[in-house]
């Protein structure tokens, strides 16, 4: 990365950690980023997003784990996890995505 692009990158995560109530750790607080970024074009909440996350120690640089099905995120209350959940109903040309 360009000493620019890490300049920028360095205020954002600044900016955003001032504007939380109470600061996360700095890696976290990158996690959180690059979950969100990975993710903007879906437009998850805020909620959805620090749901996913699950980096720390041992993870394999993984950083979020999501998965959407039939243009939902499937979070664990969802209903594909009810016993009486039918897989016909879901749209034809459904992607599994995870980042």
């Amino acid at each position: 990365m360009a000493s620019n692009e890490l300049v920028l990158l360095d205020q954002i995560l600044q900016q955003r950690q001032a504007e939380r109530a109470t600061p996360l750790p700095a890696d976290e607080a990158f996690e959180l980023f690059a979950c969100e970024q990975a993710l903007r074009d879906l437009d998850p909440s805020a909620d959805e997003v620090s749901g996913g996350v699950v980096g720390g120690g041992n993870d394999g640089a993984i950083d979020g784990a999501y998965v959407f099905l039939g243009g939902s995120l499937l979070e664990e209350d969802s209903d594909v996890f009810d016993a009486d959940f039918s897989p016909s109903s879901v749209a034809v040309g459904t992607r599994l995505l995870c980042g």
